[in-house]
């Protein structure tokens, strides 16, 4: 049986990603109660309309220790967030590599330079908001 190589090395890229994260603490302290769980994309401040359909599927998932992951549009991601009171950071994110149409891909990289610009969060009703200082980047909702 021959085995693609390219599958070879993406899987043991990813088993020792997810492996590296028993030996590290990532996170500064639990992540509050509020933040955890699953949060649905509502909107990208500023992403233009045509786009927007696209976004209905982008999540979020923040776990109890840290780790976060979720859907991108075409690709899942993983990646860990640091929280001390309302300031968040996110740390390398490792995603897949499928390819998709242009406008999801353009769409999984402005996703993934929010994450890496967001410094700051707000929760009100269910509602997760992202900030980079005081500019609104993205607002997310609770499932």
């Amino acid at each position: 049986m021959k085995i693609n190589i390219h599958i070879l090395i993406t899987y043991t890229f990813f088993t020792l990603f997810l492996c590296s994260f028993q030996h590290h603490d990532y996170t500064l302290a639990s992540i509050p109660t509020d933040l955890k769980g699953t949060w649905k994309i509502s909107s990208f401040s500023d992403l233009k309309k045509d786009t927007a359909l696209h976004s209905l599927s982008i999540s979020l998932i923040i776990d109890p220790e840290g780790i976060c992951s979720g859907f991108l549009g075409c690709n899942n991601f993983r990646t860990t967030c640091k929280v001390r009171q309302d300031s968040i950071s996110f740390s390398d994110i490792i995603r897949g590599r499928k390819f998709c149409f242009k406008e999801y891909m353009d769409l999984e990289d402005h996703y993934i330079m929010v994450l890496s610009k967001a410094n700051r969060y707000y929760i009100s009703k269910n509602m997760l908001f992202l900030f980079e200082g005081k500019k609104k980047l993205a607002t997310f909702i609770k499932e």
